[in-house]
Parts: structure tokens; sequence; C-alpha cells
């Protein structure tokens, strides 16, 4: 999933993307080692065009070209959303986790304007991870937290 050419993700990527999963987190090392471990192997699972790269079928670049979730902004927002789940959703997570492969998410979907794309491009900036989260925590039937529902009415002014 990470680093080299034909890899989906830059390490950097992946990192974050597992630092907004684990935060606030109780768990010692190895519990959460496992967690990320299992999330992203469920995560992997329910994005089936991850798999096209991974078995070589269709380059990263190919991918990044049509899909939102191919793109760093789209893993953080991942783990943002998907923090809360093993937490309140312990017999249910990985189920619910699933649900995010119905998403629509390609880069001509306006559900992505203005959050994880402006003007057409690609944005990761600190509010374009949350707005992503946002819509996949909402998708999850999540409530937004505190910081979630001030960017969310900022990007709502507009």
């Amino acid at each position: 999933m990470a680093g080299g050419p034909g890899k989906l993700f830059a390490l950097s990527a992946v990192h974050e993307a597992t630092r907004a999963l684990l935060r606030g987190s109780n768990c010692n090392r190895e519990e959460s080692k496992k967690l990320a471990v299992s999330f992203w192997s469920e995560m992997a699972g329910a994005m089936r065009d991850r798999q096209t790269v991974a078995e070589g079928k269709i380059r990263a670049s190919e991918r990044r070209e049509k899909c939102l979730h191919a793109h760093a902004v789209g893993l953080e927002a991942i783990g943002r959303a998907g923090n809360a789940l093993p937490r309140e959703r312990p017999e249910t997570w990985k189920t619910d986790l699933a649900g995010l492969g119905a998403l629509d998410w390609s880069r001509t979907s306006p559900t992505w304007q203005g959050r994880a794309l402006v003007n057409g491009q690609v944005s990761k900036t600190a509010a374009s991870v949350v707005l992503t989260a946002n819509v996949l925590k909402k998708h999850l039937g999540l409530d937004l937290g505190v910081e979630d529902r001030g960017v969310e009415s900022q990007y709502c002014l507009r």
C-alpha cells in the first residue's frame, strides 16, 4: 500500500492516516498496532479498486486520476472517520467500515467539491481532511465532534 513506484500512497500518508485512526486511543503500543493492521486490512478489502493496483492490473497514477480515496486526503479522512468505529461499535465496526466502499469516490462526484477538491484539484489542507471525514462520518452514521461541526459550519457559509 505504501512506498516506491506503483504504490498507492507515500509512507508519510499512511503514517498520518494511522495517527488519525489511533488519536485519543487508550490502547498500548501492541494493541494499537493490531488495530491499525486490522483496520487498514478491512479497508483495503472494502475498496475493491485498490486491489487492482495491488495486483498490478492498473497503475496507481491511473487510480489517483479517477478516485479520491487514492489520495492522501482520502486516506487520512478514512482514518479520522474510522477513529470512533472500534470504540463505539466493537462488534460491527468491520462490517460498518465496508459501507465506505459504496460511496461514489470519483473525483467527478459533487460530494467532494469544496471539501477534498478545490477548483478541480485535490486539496490536502487540515480543513479538507476534516470536511472529507465529515462526509464519511455521516455516511457511517457517526456523530460529528465539536471541531468537525465548526469546520462544517465554515464550509456551509461559503
